[in-house]
């Protein structure tokens, strides 16, 4: 097994649903992009 990262400038429902119909456990994580004071990303990291 093996995890898969995927960034994102937005949050996206659909697709996070898209990864779970296709058979991944989605964790989504919230990050900032420079040290806590710039523009809210995501992360999501798939396993299965």
């Amino acid at each position: 097994g093996g995890v898969l990262a995927i960034w994102s400038a937005a949050p996206d429902e659909r697709f996070a649903r898209r990864l779970k119909h296709a058979g991944f456990k989605v964790e989504e994580t919230a990050v900032r992009a420079r040290g806590g004071k710039g523009a809210r990303h995501v992360i999501w990291f798939c396993s299965r």
